[in-house]
């Protein structure tokens, strides 16, 4: 599970608007309470429109903060059956969580990020997306990265989402 919380900045953002957000955002970062998933959150803003650059956005600002994330510390470039908790089952479902996280990822690098997105729009599944995170996570950050890297490597994750 990956939960934010307004920091103190963010509480005084609230209170005083003075930082300038879309009226989508603002909605997003009023429900970041340091006890809702992020994808209770995506799932609540899914009809306005939030994207992942919308809560990066956030992120960047520090208006919100990382409380806890469970997923695995360290990401293996293996992708071997042998060392993937992941059933083969859980693959498709994975894939269509972390495609739009990962093309919203690379798109926010820039040019920097051009190839990595390239890759990630060709990838044809999860382990695709699975042998890319590690790159994802170089280009773009751990911190940025952590939703992503919940749905890849969680053997729990959807669960947690019923």
């Amino acid at each position: 599970m990956t939960i934010y919380r307004k920091t103190q900045k963010g509480q005084q953002v609230l209170k005083d608007r003075s930082v300038a957000l879309l009226s989508k955002q603002r909605m997003a970062f009023i429900l970041f309470d340091g006890r809702k998933t992020l994808n209770d959150i995506a799932q609540a803003t899914r009809g306005i429109g939030i994207t992942p650059t919308d809560i990066e956005t956030l992120i960047d600002l520090e208006l919100i903060e990382l409380v806890e994330v469970t997923p695995p510390e360290t990401i293996s470039t293996t992708t071997s059956q042998a060392s993937n908790p992941i059933p083969p089952s859980e693959y498709q479902s994975r894939y269509a969580l972390a495609y739009p996280i990962a093309v919203g990822l690379t798109s926010a690098l820039g040019f920097r990020g051009f190839k990595l997105n390239l890759a990630v729009e060709s990838a044809m599944g999860y382990q695709d997306l699975l042998t890319l995170l590690p790159k994802l996570v170089d280009l773009a950050g751990h911190n940025r990265c952590r939703s992503l890297i919940a749905i890849l490597t969680q053997p729990d994750y959807l669960a947690n989402l019923s």
